[in-house]
């Protein structure tokens, strides 16, 4: 599969709340160019046109490769 996930980091690293980010956590897609990933009005002070992990200073997303599941439910812990 070309498809990723964007997760919103983890749990016990300290950071400030990121909106843009957060309501991202879970997004499927396969192109950085994907419209889901288009930089929100209020988040234009990033300057550019896609959200990325590291786009601004105290990050901590990740982009990991997305393979469905096709059986049971899993947890899986980052």
């Amino acid at each position: 599969t070309n498809q990723k996930i964007w997760l919103y980091g983890w749990e016990d690293q300290a950071r400030r709340t990121f909106n843009g980010h957060l309501q991202m956590d879970g997004l499927v897609f396969e192109d950085w160019d994907d419209d889901a990933l288009r930089i929100a009005p209020q988040d234009a002070w990033l300057r550019r046109r896609h959200y990325t992990p590291g786009d601004h200073k105290g990050c901590s997303c990740v982009v990991a490769p997305y393979i469905p599941n096709f059986g049971d439910a899993y947890v899986l812990d980052v």
